[in-house]
């Protein structure tokens, strides 16, 4: 869920900045935040965390906290609090 969290913030950013947004996936709009030039690395680090797949276990082979990282793309990128 805080992958598609993820998505529709950036799905937002890019309407923001009048950027064009593609397609609805998530997956495909985080792809497009992690390659957009002059984004922050902190943009781009927490955009590549949301593209790790995770192993047939269900289990995410990095340490991050999604939740709060999608969190922090709400702030970042739309200056919401949440």
């Amino acid at each position: 869920c805080a992958r598609r969290a993820a998505g529709a913030i950036v799905g937002e950013y890019l309407h923001r900045r009048g950027l064009p947004d593609t397609s609805p996936s998530a997956y495909a709009r985080l792809i497009t935040l992690y390659s957009i030039p002059g984004e922050s690395r902190r943009v781009q680090e927490v955009a590549r965390h949301f593209l790790v797949r995770i192993t047939p276990g269900h289990v995410l082979p990095i340490e991050a906290d999604l939740i709060a990282e999608a969190r922090w793309l709400a702030s970042e990128l739309l200056g919401m609090k949440l």
